[in-house]
């Protein structure tokens, strides 16, 4: 089943079943939305390109608890709070182009990871996107400007270029190495500690920031894990060395114990 198949049959708050907040025509969200920012602008640059262009928003996506990466990962918070869907803010389909879509977070280059860590929990086993892992690309919105955004995105959907060609061409283009990307996340991964003294911290948050612990250890995980697995999945031997790097990656995103961060839920 292509990506559009899916994403299509995914029915939002206008139907009983709600799988996600919106899921129609991008010129039929261009007159919803209300804020005319940059992605905005992005937005209509897109339907002017493509007028079949769809878009899903705050897609629901549930953690895969089984996943053999997620049970190495072993960050035991996640599974008190999968229950809790993940939500992916938006992705961008086309029936023009069956086989394509771009799924983007609001963020920068900090947060791209974040994205990266939803395409793995979407496309991992038995996940939403699980048969279309080969067709979907994943960035942050501010991570690129406007025109450089445009022009990659506009390039994937109308030629032969593979959604996996392209996401490694956004990786080298943002973060020199994986070490470079590692440093990106774990001070991400600091920046959601500082969260719990916000005055307004609660159950929600609390959830939010067990959440994105855990995409940025899905991200490091699986990015550590893909970067060699061709070249040595023969080799019984190394592949167990990068199982052990990939898990210290993952181990190195510092994160505050479920009960720690309970007790600062503001009643």
């Amino acid at each position: 089943m292509s990506v559009y198949d899916i994403l299509y049959n995914l029915e939002d708050q206008r139907k009983e079943k709600k799988d996600c907040t919106w899921n129609l025509y991008l010129e039929d969200y261009l007159m919803l939305e209300q804020e005319k920012d940059s992605f905005y602008q992005f937005l209509k640059e897109l339907f002017s390109f493509d007028k079949n262009m769809r878009i899903c928003t705050d897609i629901t996506c549930f953690l895969q608890c089984d996943a053999i990466a997620n049970q190495i990962i072993r960050y035991k918070d996640i599974f008190k709070v999968a229950n809790n869907p993940f939500v992916i803010p938006y992705i961008l389909y086309s029936g023009t182009y069956r086989n394509k879509a771009f799924l983007f977070v609001r963020g920068n280059k900090a947060d791209y990871p974040i994205a990266k860590g939803l395409y793995y929990i979407a496309t991992e086993p038995n996940g939403l996107l699980e048969e279309a892992k080969n067709e979907l690309v994943a960035s942050s919105f501010d991570a690129f400007s406007t025109n450089e955004l445009l022009t990659y995105m506009i390039s994937y959907f109308s030629s032969e270029q593979k959604a996996g060609n392209l996401q490694r061409m956004l990786d080298r283009t943002l973060f020199s190495d994986m070490e470079e990307m590692m440093e990106v996340m774990k001070e991400k991964g600091l920046f959601y500690q500082k969260q719990r003294e916000a005055d307004n911290f609660d159950y929600r948050c609390l959830i939010a920031c067990v959440q994105h612990w855990f995409l940025l250890k899905k991200c490091s995980y699986v990015q550590t894990m893909l970067s060699k697995t061709q070249q040595i999945k023969e080799d019984v031997e190394a592949m167990k060395k990068l199982r052990k790097l990939a898990k210290r990656r993952s181990d190195e995103i510092i994160f505050i114990p479920f009960q720690e961060l309970k007790s600062k839920i503001k009643l």
